[in-house]
């Protein structure tokens, strides 16, 4: 199954969109935000599959403060629970997976809700 696609499909349908969209103040910082996106997507990705936990962890902890920052509670929740699971992950444990897809999952919906203030 193309995971991407199913989760591409399911962001389109539930964007998610910045707390701070109507406050022309932070429009700029809001819109650079989910113009990285893309790239934080592709890293995150690529260090989970190469088992970079350390890397995850710590892209984890700056989504933490950066997604709140801007306005997206829920990513900010997410990366912190991903981030404290990784935190206390010991070799041989089961790999929080389903962490790591909801982090995924948020940041392609904030990404999907970038289309819609447009």
């Amino acid at each position: 199954m193309n995971r991407s696609k199913v989760d591409n499909g399911n962001a389109a349908r539930h964007p998610l969109i910045s707390e701070f969209a109507n406050d022309a103040d932070m429009a700029e910082l809001i819109e650079f935000f989910l113009s990285e996106l893309d790239h934080r997507l592709q890293v995150l990705q690529a260090a989970w599959d190469t088992g970079n936990l350390e890397q995850v962890q710590s892209l984890s902890h700056q989504l933490k403060g950066a997604a709140g920052g801007y306005g997206f509670p829920s990513i900010s929740e997410v990366a912190a629970e991903l981030e404290h699971a990784l935190a206390i992950h010991t070799p041989g444990s089961t790999l929080p997976r389903d962490r790591f897809e909801s982090l995924m999952s948020q940041l392609r919906r904030a990404q999907a809700g970038a289309h819609h203030v447009d």
